[in-house]
């Protein structure tokens, strides 16, 4: 008999400190307060995802400082590869799952190519071929459905051909039902971190598989597979970028056990994914919600539209919103005084000059002369440093120091790396 795991929900104060508003500019943390707009987690039931998985908490601090994986540098598109027919009677929109997935991630997303797939004479593999590149994936007969299912391992190879050389990560979609290996009964999708690739099927999102029915989506069917397609489709992308499932709030990065654990979960990230997405991207929250007001109105969804418009009058009215602007990196350097200076931001706000030092340790040394947001910084070192992970903080005196103790740096102020 399986164990059931006991889940205990944090306390409103421990919910606050995981969102990290220490580490946003001060005209930024309303859009990351929690409020009455976010649900804490429902204490599962029997057959739910946190009754039968182990996973640990992640603040936006844990997160900040050893789980964002961000797309390097070159590397900022996310691409959706089809992989077989999308039949727009009984599939969702592309188009619209490519738009969603642009204005709820706030980057840069392109439809790739559909994937042709052929079954072979034996039925025991499929053939799939786009721009030239070709590889077989295992199939079998799902003995409950009846429905033709791919292997995911196989996909994952053939996905990892077409990765172009601007993608931050590739999603292969399809309306195919998949499997992982021979003893599961079938997967709703897979990602491989590392790689940055993942698959998911759409296939048992659709609301008549349970009778096989064949005939045309109605409108009502076409918005609940459309929704369910949008929200797996952002949440598997959202994990790429090291965001573990959310333990804190309902929301879009909840686990789900099942369809029905999936349908009453919400679509919106709550304040502490929302803040761990714009540290991997930062964009104007505002700006991101009024867009996907937009798309939800536009496509149906009317209990979405509404509580994004409801977000909306919170933000627009009680805290006069402003457009944020936001600094354009540039890669012009120049040298001054034997140190490379790099002006970070195109009117002047900050200034940042390294200068390699000479000890055995090859330290760095960076002078700051703006005050600057902790999580900005970090991720500022990391692109300039060509760091992997954050590096060891030294003061003055060479003491290393704990770089997550600091809420922001001060003007002028000097630090050692390493």
């Amino acid at each position: 008999m399986a164990v059931r795991l006991s889940y205990h929900r944090p306390s409103a104060s421990k919910a606050l400190a995981a969102v990290g508003l220490e580490q946003l500019v001060e005209v930024l943390r309303p859009c990351f307060i929690p409020d009455e707009h976010f649900d804490p987690v429902p204490l599962p039931g029997p057959d739910d995802w946190l009754a039968n998985f182990r996973e640990p908490f992640q603040t936006v601090a844990a997160f900040t400082i050893k789980d964002a994986i961000h797309p390097k540098k070159g590397r900022s598109k996310i691409y959706l590869a089809p992989l077989g027919t999308f039949d727009s009677a009984h599939s969702p929109s592309l188009e619209a799952l490519r738009s969603f997935a642009c204005a709820y991630l706030c980057m840069e997303v392109e439809m790739l190519p559909a994937i042709d797939l052929d079954i072979s004479p034996n039925k025991k593999c499929m053939q799939a071929n786009s721009n030239g590149k070709s590889s077989k994936i295992t199939i079998r007969t799902n003995q409950e459905t009846q429905r033709i299912q791919m292997k995911t391992p196989d996909i994952f190879h053939f996905l990892q051909k077409l990765l172009p050389p601007d993608g931050a990560a590739i999603l292969g979609i399809t309306m195919e039902d998949l499997y992982h290996r021979d003893e599961w009964n079938f997967v709703f999708g897979e990602a491989q971190v590392e790689h940055h690739i993942g698959v998911f099927s759409f296939a048992r999102y659709h609301p008549s598989l349970p009778n096989q029915n064949q005939d045309p989506l109605s409108d009502v069917d076409a918005r609940i597979l459309l929704r369910r397609s949008g929200q797996v489709l952002v949440h598997e992308c959202i994990h790429l970028f090291g965001v573990a499932h959310c333990k804190y709030f309902h929301c879009c990065m909840n686990g789900a056990n099942n369809l029905e654990e999936s349908d009453l979960q919400p679509i919106h990230l709550c304040p502490i994914d929302l803040h761990k997405l714009y540290h991997i991207v930062p964009f104007d929250p505002v700006v991101r919600y009024r867009q996907l007001f937009e798309w939800y109105t536009h496509h149906g969804l009317e209990n979405e539209s509404s509580w994004v418009q409801s977000r909306l009058s919170r933000l627009d009215h009680e805290n006069q919103w402003k457009p944020m602007t936001f600094p354009t990196r540039s890669s012009d350097e120049k040298v001054v005084d034997g140190k490379s200076e790099v002006n970070e931001s195109d009117d002047g706000n900050l200034r940042i000059s390294f200068a390699k030092k000479s000890d055995p340790g090859r330290k760095k040394a960076i002078v700051v002369s703006q005050q600057l947001p902790m999580a900005d910084f970090l991720k500022l070192i990391k692109n300039k440093l060509g760091m992997k992970s954050i590096p060891i903080m030294l003061d003055s005196n060479g003491i290393e120091m704990e770089i997550s103790s600091l809420n922001q740096l001060k003007r002028d102020q000097t630090l050692l790396f390493k």
